[in-house]
C-alpha cells in the first residue's frame, strides 16, 4: 500500500499547479492521470487569455511548458486511472489500475467528460415524423461502440466517430473531410484545429439551432478558413449500418450511415426544413457538451463530500467544479489556492 499526505486525480492545469505549488511548501504530492497529461489543453487550437502569451499559445505548446514545470518540480504523475475511492477511518482510500493508494487529503482536479450520443437503440430505418417534434436521438449502439471503441489501438482505422481531436490517430488528415457535431466554443475551436493544423480538407458543422453558441470571434475565424461550413437548423437523430441506396431519399431527421470508406450523413426532413441533403465524410467529431467526470466517487463519498470539504481534507478544483466556467487560467488558480489551503491544514494536522 502507498501513503501519502496528499493525492491529486487529474494532470491538467488545476492537477499540476496544485502539485508544483505544493512541492514548493515540501509537501510531497502523489498526481494521478488517466490518460495524458494536459487535460482538455492537448484538444485547443489557441489560448488566448492566459497571461504571458500576448499572441496566444497553442494547447500542445502550453501542455509542453507545463510538462517542463513538472520536471523542474521534481513530480512525475502516476499515469494510472482511478477506479474507485472511498473514505473510512480519516483515511481516503484510492483503487487504481496500478493497485491501492492511500491519503489524508484528496484533491480532485479530474475534469470533465464529454457527453456522449444518446444511446437509444433503433436498428432500422423507418419513418416517425413525429420524433422530429422531441429530442429523442436513435442510434445503433453497436455501430457506435464499434467505430468509438477506446479499447482499440490508434492505428485502427475503423475508429471514425471522435470525442476529443486530441485522440485521434497520428497519421495524414490532408485531403480528409470531418462533420462535426455540435455547435459551441469547442465545435468551432476543433474545426479551426483540424483545417489549420491537421490540414483537412472541409470541416462541416452540424448545428441544431439557428445560430452558432461560440465566440462570434471563432464564427469568424471558421469562416475566414474558407473549409469550414457551418450548417444550422440540423439535428442527428440515427447511426446506423448502411440500409438505403445512396439515392434514395425517406422522411426523418438526420442519419449518419457507415459507407465502405466513409460515413454518409443523410439530412432528411424536418419540420422546419424539408429539403434532403446528402454528404460523406471521413470522421466524425462529437462535440455537443461536457459533464463533471466523478463517476469514481462511491456513494458514501459523495454523500458525505460536503462535510469532508469543510474539513479540508477534500478539494474539488478545475472544470470538474466550475461547470460552465472552463479556462485554464481560472482551473490554475484553484490548483494554487487549494496548495495553499492544504499547506496550512497539514501545520495543523502534523504539528
Amino acid at each position: 500500500m502507498n501513503h501519502s499526505k496528499v493525492a491529486i486525480i487529474g494532470a491538467g492545469p488545476a492537477g499540476i499547479s496544485c502539485a508544483v505549488q505544493l512541492k514548493r511548501y515540501g509537501i510531497e504530492p502523489v498526481l494521478f492521470e488517466k490518460k495524458q497529461i494536459g487535460g482538455l489543453l492537448r484538444n485547443a487550437n489557441l489560448v488566448e487569455n492566459y497571461l504571458g502569451f500576448e499572441n496566444g499559445i497553442s494547447g500542445k505548446d502550453l501542455v509542453e511548458k507545463f510538462k517542463t514545470n513538472l520536471k523542474i518540480s521534481d513530480i512525475t504523475p502516476i499515469l494510472s486511472e482511478v477506479k474507485k475511492i472511498s473514505f473510512t477511518e480519516g483515511i481516503f482510500r484510492l483503487e487504481t489500475t496500478n493497485g491501492l493508494f492511500t491519503s489524508k487529503i484528496l484533491v480532485i482536479a479530474s475534469g470533465t467528460k464529454p457527453r456522449e450520443l444518446n444511446t437509444f437503440c433503433h436498428l432500422k430505418h423507418s419513418c416517425h415524423p413525429e420524433r422530429s417534434k422531441g429530442s429523442v436521438q436513435l442510434i445503433n449502439t453497436t455501430t457506435v461502440q464499434k467505430w468509438t471503441d477506446s479499447s482499440a489501438m490508434p492505428q485502427n482505422d475503423n475508429k471514425k466517430i471522435f470525442y476529443e481531436i486530441a485522440d485521434l490517430p497520428k497519421k495524414d488528415y490532408s485531403g480528409k473531410k470531418f462533420a462535426i457535431i455540435g455547435a459551441g466554443d469547442t465545435a468551432f475551436d476543433y474545426a479551426i484545429n483540424l483545417v489549420n493544423n491537421y490540414k483537412v480538407s472541409e470541416v462541416v458543422i452540424l448545428n441544431r439551432s439557428d445560430k452558432a453558441k461560440c465566440l462570434p470571434l471563432l464564427e469568424k475565424r471558421a469562416e475566414e478558413t474558407g473549409k469550414i461550413k457551418h450548417i444550422k437548423n440540423i439535428q442527428v437523430d440515427l447511426i446506423s449500418q448502411p440500409v438505403i441506396a445512396s439515392d434514395q431519399r425517406e422522411r426523418g431527421n438526420l442519419s449518419i450511415v457507415k459507407n465502405s470508406q466513409s460515413i454518409r450523413l443523410l439530412r432528411r426532413c424536418t419540420p422546419r426544413n424539408d429539403d434532403s441533403i446528402i454528404m460523406d465524410t471521413d470522421y466524425i467529431i462529437v462535440a455537443i457538451g461536457r459533464e463533471e467526470n466523478r463517476d469514481f466517487l462511491n456513494e458514501n463519498l459523495t454523500k458525505n463530500s460536503s462535510d469532508l470539504q469543510n474539513q479540508e481534507l477534500l478539494y474539488f478544483i478545475g472544470d470538474v467544479a466550475n461547470g460552465s466556467y472552463r479556462q485554464s487560467s481560472i482551473a490554475t488558480g484553484d490548483g494554487i489556492k487549494a496548495a495553499m489551503k492544504i499547506n496550512s491544514k497539514i501545520n495543523t494536522i502534523y504539528l
